[in-house]
């Protein structure tokens, strides 16, 4: 099933939502201009990697460039949040524990 979550963002459940999983991951689909509801911080790790388009993550007070095939690893408690500065979609593969939505 998908779910919004932030502006221009559609995610697309990898694994099936339980109560008790340990594990989230999704497809986030981001259309350009999109981006992530401000900055977040919580518990636990994530990782990903990027499929299509160019995302533009932050992480602390670094802000990255992905491209197709770049994957990336941190600490959820660091706060962070991305965006789709271009003009076409994003799609990336996000993995992360504890589920968070």
């Amino acid at each position: 099933d998908n779910l919004r979550h932030g502006p221009g963002i559609i995610l697309e459940r990898l694994v099936p939502y339980k109560k008790d999983s340990m594990l989230q991951a999704n497809i986030h689909h981001i259309a350009p201009g999109g981006s992530s509801d401000g900055v977040i911080v919580h518990a636990g790790e994530e990782m990903g990697v990027l499929l299509r388009g160019t995302l533009e993550l932050q992480v602390d007070q670094e802000t990255y460039l992905l491209h197709p095939g770049d994957s990336f690893h941190f600490r959820s408690e660091r706060p962070h949040g991305y965006r789709n500065a271009g003009t076409e979609p994003v799609e990336v593969v996000w993995v992360s524990t504890p589920p968070t939505f």
